[in-house]
């Protein structure tokens, strides 16, 4: 009864435009201090949990029975969320415009788990249940169905009802739709405009209208690199970034601006490998930063400098190396995506 009342005042106050965060707050204590919706958004749920921060853009509006939060997540101003299962993981982020609607069948659910990103004015159907795995992005104008159906079934025409599943670190680039009931695995790259029309397996490049298995299997997609050639990866990563830096710094400086970006030293990084995990991390430098494949006997909250964790996808930032956070940052550009480790911010919000 209390979740009504209070479900109600914030519904008003949407109607006359007021802030409706502290309703909120007043249904669900427990989302007090962590969920905060911008003036002109609203959400409404019969039960809601966070972990941590959450912010609602203005103009959003998301309404669910179950809605399950983690921590850092960031909807986008006029976005709309309708379903009857909520569950978004740590580091979720969803753009201006997206809709993810379909909330009338008891099926309805969407689940995204940590570090999905969707980017702008994509559509989520949510009708008959959508799970999108860690660490995937879904590009632009995109749409993921899990219904299809207009003409009338009776009269022999097709009408599909179904779940639909992405796994983990795939990336559907921008105007790709993905029909009712496929599955993709995981690390998956689909073509941009491509039509997904059949499951895709794991370790694939598919494209295409229908969307055809281009390049699969372990070693073949993605190609494996060395570990000698990704230090010349970051080495080539490091050159790009000084050079970036000195461009923005000049640039900001024509204009009478300050920038923080300018540092009077280049970026000293350092590739280590599972061999050269030193099995006591906080000996390392605090003035260079660290693009580390951890060891089974390193405690990555014990590492006192800045590193970039490639298997676990988490990274930690020295308060006193403010180029360090610029240059995760710039990693996010070269498609390494990572969550901070105690906020599980990802690293192209730092």
């Amino acid at each position: 009864m209390r979740v009504r009342l209070f479900n109600t005042l914030a519904a008003i106050f949407f109607k006359l435009g007021l802030p409706t965060t502290i309703w909120l707050w007043c249904a669900h204590s427990a989302a007090r201090g962590k969920v905060h919706v911008r003036r002109g958004g609203l959400l409404i749920a019969r039960s809601l949990e966070a972990t941590g921060r959450v912010d609602v853009g203005s103009g959003s509006r998301i309404f669910a029975d179950e809605i399950h939060f983690g921590s850092s997540v960031l909807i986008g101003p006029s976005v709309s969320i309708h379903a009857k299962r909520v569950e978004f993981g740590d580091g979720v982020q969803i753009d201006e415009g997206v809709k993810c609607e379909g909330g009338e069948f008891p099926q309805s659910a969407l689940r995204l788990d940590e570090g999905v990103w969707i980017f702008p004015y994509c559509i989520l159907n949510t009708t008959f249940g959508l799970h999108i795995g860690s660490g995937s992005g879904v590009g632009g104008y995109s749409m993921i169905w899990t219904h299809g159906s207009w003409q009338s079934s009776l009269e022999g025409y097709p009408v599909k009802y179904a779940s639909t599943a992405i796994g983990k670190n795939v990336w559907l680039p921008w105007h790709v739709i993905v029909m009712p009931g496929v599955t993709i695995g995981d690390n998956v790259t689909i073509g941009a405009g491509s039509l997904v029309t059949k499951n895709i397996e794991s370790n694939s490049l598919a494209a295409g209208v229908p969307a055809k298995i281009l390049k699969s299997g372990a070693g073949v997609w993605p190609a494996p690199v060395e570990a000698e050639n990704r230090q010349l990866l970051l080495a080539e990563l490091v050159s790009s970034f000084n050079d970036w830096q000195r461009e923005s710094f000049q640039w900001k400086e024509l204009t009478i601006l300050k920038s923080r970006n300018h540092y009077n030293e280049p970026l000293k990084a350092k590739y280590l490998s599972a061999r050269d995990t030193p099995v006591q991390p906080e000996d390392l430098s605090g003035e260079t930063f660290y693009l580390v494949e951890t060891s089974a006997k390193t405690d990555l909250s014990r590492i006192k400098a800045s590193f970039l964790a490639l298997e676990e996808k988490r990274f930690s930032l020295r308060s006193d190396q403010p180029q360090h956070r610029d240059f995760v940052r710039y990693l996010s550009h070269h498609g390494l995506h990572a969550l901070e480790l105690n906020s599980r911010l990802p690293n192209h919000r730092v």
